[in-house]
């Protein structure tokens, strides 16, 4: 096998960067081996230079029309007898997640008490790594979220979590993913 022999062959393997780099150093460990016992004179991978394997994450950025389609498509969840007010919920987690741009765990820590609808603002408790923050309130968040308060108030429940109404329902029922 040459280094030639070698390059010709890696180029054929359909993965990513990252798992070919991982593939070929596994098979460079087991040329090195044969190589120390001496069935071949040298690994055909010594000095072969692969491509960098790039880790960073790279986010995708939603267009504005994107975001307005999924926050739409919300409003077409069925509803269910145990969580009457699930497309409105749904909507409302993810206006907040994009809108303010909140982890999931920091839109589920959240509390009634922790909306102030005469200020607009969202104490945010769940912060990673970080001290607890007040945060403005996107104008259009607001009427969603005064029905959820509304229902909350009615109940009587100051300390509850408004978005974990389902929370006794599986996520993917939760949010309707795979249906």
């Amino acid at each position: 096998l040459t280094q030639e022999v070698m390059q010709r062959w890696i180029a054929t393997m359909p993965c990513g960067p990252i798992t070919l780099t991982h593939k070929v150093r596994l098979l460079a460990r087991f040329f090195d081996h044969i190589a120390v016992c001496g069935v071949i004179a040298r690994s055909p991978l010594q000095r072969l230079r692969l491509p960098r394997a790039s880790t960073r994450f790279r986010p995708y950025i939603f267009r504005k029309e994107e975001v307005a389609a999924i926050l739409d498509a919300t409003k077409r969840l069925p509803a269910y007898t145990r969580f009457p007010l699930r497309p409105e919920t749904v909507h409302t987690v993810l206006a907040l997640l994009y809108g303010l741009g909140l982890r999931a765990t920091e839109v589920a820590a959240v509390r009634v008490l922790d909306l102030d609808l005469v200020e607009g603002t969202l104490l945010c408790r769940a912060v990673k790594r970080g001290p607890v923050r007040r945060l403005p309130l996107p104008p259009a968040a607001r009427p969603h979220l005064e029905v959820g308060e509304n229902r909350i108030h009615r109940l009587e429940v100051n300390d509850a979590r408004p978005f974990l109404a389902g929370a006794d329902l599986p996520l993917q029922d939760f949010v309707g993913i795979g249906r």
